[in-house]
């Protein structure tokens, strides 16, 4: 018995959720920079002496940056784990509550710890481009602007 009708709309609806996903996927990436890049410039405010004292004593751009790159990396990494463990809950939430109409249609859902490594470290790598990006990106801003003099609080 063949379901051409059927097949065809799953693939739209397939096509459809991909596209969506990666606008989705797109846009959650641009906020993360956002908020990376605002907490390192806070953080950044909070040891604006410091800084300037490395700088007056000789400390180069790159020397001043690497603290803030380590803070981005870590929050990469931390982010990384909790998307995962979110992305998980609700696939194991979607999976119990629409197992009824996988059955019905004959589909089987996938395990989801057969790729949560896989995905673990997709999502860490992501997170740790996004909080260097993030930190280099407001580091390099601040230093071009407040942190090549010594300012006093």
């Amino acid at each position: 018995r063949q379901n051409t009708d059927l097949a065809k709309k799953l693939d739209t609806l397939s096509r459809g959720i991909s596209v969506i996903a990666i606008v989705i996927i797109a846009v959650l990436f641009v906020i993360s920079l956002f908020i990376i890049s605002n907490t390192i410039k806070l953080t950044v405010y909070s040891r604006r002496l410091e800084i300037s004292i490395m700088k007056s004593v000789g400390a180069t751009n790159s020397f001043v940056q690497l603290p803030f790159v380590v803070e981005g990396v870590i929050l990469g990494i931390v982010s990384g784990v909790i998307s995962l463990g979110a992305v998980w809950g609700i696939y194991e939430l979607a999976v119990s509550r629409l197992g009824d109409v996988f059955s019905s249609i004959g589909l089987v859902p996938l395990e989801f710890k057969n790729y949560a490594l896989i995905m673990l470290g997709v999502f860490v790598a992501i997170g740790i481009l996004s909080g260097v990006g993030g930190s280099l990106i407001t580091m390099r801003k601040y230093l071009n602007k407040e942190g090549s003099e010594i300012s006093a609080i």
